[in-house]
């Protein structure tokens, strides 16, 4: 059928076939001779299928090793030898500490030393005139593995200790020292004053 509306030709529905169009519209139809007026009404559009977003691709995640991760290799040093010390190297008033204990003139007087220092290192500089003094007295300046066996005299003492000229710490006369090394680290952790026998 054709329908003739304002000059444009539009297609309308008959017997049930859905009208083609735009708004309600009068048109002037012609079929057989007779003339009338339908009414067209438009058919809402079908909406426009929504475009779907890209996917998102999640990035895999690789499973969990079996067992956990690899445990990182521990290290425990050993006990050190002295539990109870007469004075803390790296703390304030050491030398104080020192002279006290060496005058009371036990068997045995031990340094705890706060920051172990590495075999082959000079000693802290507090602990240097201490060691220099019992070597200018006669005594004798060794070291003593522990954890392992001891492999005896570290030639290294020898050159780290130095005369210290004006100030006095003769309260190590008399005595020898040794130094305690942790055989696994290789580290200075305590010094023995011990008393010389006569």
């Amino acid at each position: 059928m054709r329908i003739s509306v304002g000059g444009h030709a539009a297609v309308v529905a008959v017997a049930g076939v859905v009208l083609a169009g735009a708004a309600p519209l009068a048109a002037q139809v012609t079929q057989g001779g007779e003339r009338g007026v339908v009414v067209l009404r438009a058919q809402p559009l079908a909406a426009a299928e929504p475009t779907s977003a890209p996917a998102v691709v999640a990035t895999p995640v690789p499973p969990p090793m079996p067992g956990g991760p690899a445990p990182s290799p521990m290290f425990k040093p050993c006990p050190r030898p002295f539990p109870a010390t007469a004075a803390t190297l790296g703390t304030s008033g050491f030398d104080k500490a020192v002279t006290r204990a060496l005058r009371a003139k036990p068997a045995v007087a031990v340094v705890d030393v706060a920051a172990p220092f590495a075999v082959g290192d000079a000693p802290p500089a507090a602990l240097t005139p201490w060691l220099s003094q019992v070597k200018a007295s006669g005594g004798l300046v060794s070291a003593d593995e522990y954890c392992r066996d001891s492999r005896g005299m570290f030639g290294w003492i020898g050159r780290m200790v130095r005369a210290v000229r004006g100030v006095s710490y003769a309260a190590a006369d008399g005595y020898d020292a040794v130094l305690h090394v942790d055989g696994l680290d290789q580290k200075v952790t305590q010094v023995e004053f011990r008393r010389r026998t006569p």
